[in-house]
């Protein structure tokens, strides 16, 4: 249940941040938007479309982080079995970011009008880059902690989902895929089987005050 919670808790998050997606859109990428040819009057300016026109994009790259928590949230509440969930959560979180650094690197290349004479610029790169590499090697040990239980596991997802985190700081216009991603590994990191700490009330080798019980030892007390 509590993985179902974080889940809908990404879900909002990705709502919130689709404001700041629109300025990366629109101010950043420059997508739908034109700059005036040399030696006109409005030499080096952008023009753009009004903000209705980014609905469509906006709806494209909600689209798949609305896909993956759904069938996330379907996970969360049908699987017992802790790789199972732990697979399924890591791909979903893998998806909205892939589908949004793909459609931004489309959007930035083919939706961006450069008149004769004026050469391209790489907005993609500079504004989107740095956070999209962070984000991959984050989800790489994301996919990397599938191959390992308990606290390897646990701590190999727990950085993942802090690097997915930190990418959201360097550029928030991408949150509504990444927010998403980071709870859905929330919800991996809640599915890590953790081995008891030896010594504690509750253990089977604990005996009280006189600490844990050997295997074999029998209780003269």
């Amino acid at each position: 249940m509590a993985g179902a919670l974080v889940i809908v808790a990404g879900g909002f998050a990705a709502l919130l941040f689709s404001v700041p997606t629109v300025g990366l859109l629109r101010e950043q990428l420059r997508i739908n938007c034109n700059t005036y040819p040399p030696g006109s009057e409005g030499e080096g300016a952008w023009t753009c479309a009004d903000g209705i026109s980014y609905i469509i994009p906006g709806v494209i790259l909600l689209a798949m982080t609305g896909l993956s928590l759904i069938v996330g949230l379907v996970v969360a509440l049908i699987a017992r079995r802790e790789l199972v969930a732990r697979g399924w959560f890591t791909v979903l979180a893998v998806l909205p970011v892939v589908w949004t650094l793909a459609w931004t690197r489309y959007g930035s290349d083919e939706l961006v009008s450069f008149p004769p004479g004026v050469p391209r610029v790489d907005f993609w790169m500079i504004w989107v880059g740095p956070a999209a590499l962070t984000v991959t090697i984050a989800l790489a040990i994301a996919v990397l902690a599938l191959g390992f239980r308990r606290w390897a596991a646990f701590w190999l997802t727990a950085s993942a989902a802090v690097g997915v985190g930190i990418a959201t700081v360097i550029q928030p216009g991408i949150g509504l895929a990444t927010l998403p991603s980071a709870a859905l590994l929330c919800a991996a990191l809640l599915r890590v089987e953790r081995p008891a700490r030896a010594g504690f009330a509750g253990d089977p080798g604990f005996s009280g005050a006189d600490g844990p019980r050997r295997s074999g030892e029998r209780d003269i007390s």
